[in-house]
């Protein structure tokens, strides 16, 4: 179907023996997935003692979903909707063919044979998706963010097997055209502006063919395969150029308009790019990859509040205050402003590292502090502290740090490398989700790129909870 796909789901647990059957998170698909309107969203609750009569709507007796043995003294219910008797019961989401309140588990024998055979969620194919199969692929989605992705044979794709457009852009002085081969004569007048043209195969292939050239993207699917090609200048005479396949040889102009971020990231070594599937902008480092620029800093979490239902308390310094020989400069806070807050009692500032004197009066507030280094590391450098992130970048390094309390007198620390390495504390608000993921044993955080929500569990990252 252009516009649907179907699918017949059931949970790995009913298929297993000694695996707990309960809490599956069906909502963890619901932004993806819909439910067919003739299905029954209930619960199976698995119980260590009888639930109280009137204590749940509609309840049922049910048999029991473990393998022969499993749990035998327990006493098992159905109820319509998603309900819980946490007291005693564990439960089961269960979605079931029928009407609300018409499912009779009482009448099911064998309810875990029942449920093996699955119930039906169909995707809605977004309008991306009909480019990304004609080029060969399948539509889907990024696990984490969502966004749209074409899976292909060789890999995954943004768009489509034939894609990287939503990075790269055509000089205007460009013409994009649609070469087509042809197994027989395309009837005149059927495509505006065509034109004989040389056919793309090397010689002697597909000798037999008729090809064409036509401007703008066009296809015949009857009898002609196409070829997409961009050509510089106006319309192209195609009917003239009798080497069309050498001509395309000679390629043509992609222009990439670099992000805010990448001017950071140039300064610092690197070349600026994006991730393959979400788009997100990296630094491409002679090392590897970073989130904006070579000098992104890597902090160690020196404590760890996390008792907090709301909020998780982290105390954290940078490692390179910690080792000696790694350059102290342009860590990149930044990079966590998207989850982390500073607290309102911590003051930022700069930390100067420079090859000569600053001239008095260039930076407000600028005063002389202990440089970071290690002993005997830049022996001849002059150090500063300034409020706020600034720089001077003609003759100095700058690294930004996090002071508590108001105005901060670093020339009165004499070791400052020392009182850094007491770290800062941010602080992280914990989203709706966590609540459930925390219940379920996991720690929530979220996609370190794209910064949506995960639950870090004990085996994995989960996006939902440890159960979906």
């Amino acid at each position: 179907d252009p516009n649907l796909a179907r699918f017949y789901l059931a949970s790995d647990s009913l298929f297993t023996c000694g695996t707990q059957v309960s809490r599956p998170n069906y909502l963890a698909y619901a932004g993806l997935f819909t439910l067919q309107v003739n299905y029954t969203a209930g619960t199976h609750l698995n119980c260590t003692a009888p639930i109280p009569s009137g204590s749940i709507r509609g309840l049922q007796n049910a048999s029991c979903l473990g393998c022969n043995g499993q749990d035998p003294n327990n006493i098992c219910y159905y109820a319509p909707g998603f309900v819980n008797y946490r007291t005693i019961c564990e439960t089961y989401q269960v979605i079931t063919p029928g009407w609300p309140f018409n499912f009779n588990a009482s009448a099911v024998r064998d309810l875990r044979g029942f449920l093996q055979r699955g119930y039906e969620v169909r995707y809605f194919k977004p309008a991306e998706c009909r480019r990304c199969e004609i080029s060969g692929g399948r539509c889907g989605s990024q696990p984490i963010s969502r966004t749209f992705l074409c899976f292909c044979p060789s890999s995954v794709h943004r768009m489509n097997c034939s894609d990287d457009a939503s990075i790269f852009s055509l000089p205007s002085n460009y013409s994009a055209g649609t070469f087509l081969n042809c197994t027989a004569p395309i009837p005149s007048g059927s495509i505006r502006g065509l034109q004989n043209a040389s056919c793309l195969g090397c010689n002697g292939q597909d000798p037999n063919n008729v090809c064409y050239y036509a401007p703008g993207f066009v296809s015949y699917p009857t009898i002609c395969e196409t070829f997409q090609g961009v050509t510089p200048g106006g319309p192209l005479n195609a009917t003239s150029v009798r080497d069309l396949r050498g001509f395309l040889q000679s390629g043509f102009e992609e222009r990439y308009v670099k992000s805010t971020e990448c001017l950071g990231c140039e300064l610092s070594g690197g070349r600026c790019g994006s991730r393959p599937t979400s788009g997100s902008s990296v630094c491409f480092c002679p090392s590897s990859v970073h989130p904006m620029n070579c000098s992104d800093d890597t902090n160690r979490v020196l404590s760890l509040n996390y008792n907090d239902p709301t909020t998780a308390i982290l105390l954290i310094a940078s490692d390179s205050l910690f080792t000696c020989g790694a350059q102290v400069s342009r860590p990149n806070f930044r990079a966590d402003a998207t989850i982390f807050s500073l607290p309102s009692n911590y003051t930022p500032g700069t930390h100067l590292n420079c090859t000569a004197p600053i001239p008095s009066d260039s930076i407000r507030g600028l005063q002389n502090a202990s440089c970071l280094g290690c002993k005997g590391q830049d022996p001849t450098n002059v150090c500063y502290y300034a409020p706020g992130f600034v720089s001077y970048p003609t003759t100095c390094e700058n690294y930004n740090v996090f002071t508590p309390g108001g105005a901060f007198n670093a020339s009165g620390v004499r070791d400052l490398r020392a009182f850094l390495q007491s770290g800062y504390q941010i602080r992280y608000a914990k989203p709706a989700e966590c609540s459930g993921c925390e219940i379920s044993g996991g720690r929530c955080g979220s996609q370190p790129i794209s910064g949506s929500f995960v639950c870090f569990c004990t085996s994995t990252v989960h996006r939902m909870n440890c159960s979906d």
